[in-house]
């Protein structure tokens, strides 16, 4: 009987301790459902950070998301850049700012107009495999061009998919200010707002 009982506890014990490991920090933080570009008032509910640290989240679900459309836009206060994927899972990210903005694989130096690098690496990314491959596997937009508004952000750059990973820099126009990351749905999408006068 008391080996029994120490047994369940020790199961008891086990299950606690699993449960208790599963730290809420690694997980991607839950974003609103939204069918539309999010609206340029300031409501994300993502305050900015004070500084211009690093940040780092996790993808969420099956990497297979398929790049199809990035945007800027000049908001109070904030540039917004969108990028827009299809698929169903959620993207992941790690952006900070690097001196000199580098190529994911080969290493090369990307030319992007700025004072500042913001670099952007979104985890979950591929290119559809199959044979033959189709033009809708492949993203078709503006790799390299200057926002028409001219707020913070300069210069945009979007690499290509390596290993499941995908580059997106941004060039400052001055020193580096704090900017957020998120996530939202349907579509998946990426934001990255960077402060601006």
């Amino acid at each position: 009987m008391r080996a029994r009982t120490a047994h369940a506890l020790g199961l008891l014990a086990a299950t606690c301790l699993l449960t208790a490991c599963g730290s809420p920090a690694t997980t991607l933080p839950s974003a609103a459902p939204s069918t539309t570009t999010p609206a340029p008032s300031d409501d994300t509910g993502v305050p900015f950070p004070s500084g211009t640290g690093r940040q780092l989240v996790k993808h969420r679900g099956a990497w297979d998301l398929v790049l199809r459309d990035v945007r800027v836009g000049t908001h109070d206060g904030f540039d917004r850049v969108v990028v827009e994927f299809e698929g169903s899972g959620t993207p992941g990210w790690g952006a900070e700012y690097v001196t000199t903005p580098r190529a994911d694989g080969s290493g090369k130096v990307v030319d992007v107009s700025g004072d500042s690098y913001l670099a952007v690496s979104i985890s979950g990314v591929t290119i559809r495999q199959g044979y033959p491959r189709t033009p809708a596997d492949f993203f078709h937009g503006a790799r390299h061009f200057a926002p028409a508004d001219g707020g913070a952000i300069e210069d945009v750059s979007v690499g290509g998919v390596f290993e499941g990973y995908s580059q997106l820099f941004l060039g400052i126009d001055g020193e580096k200010v704090p900017f957020r990351v998120f996530a939202l749905a349907n579509p998946p999408r990426l934001v990255v707002d960077v402060e601006s006068d």
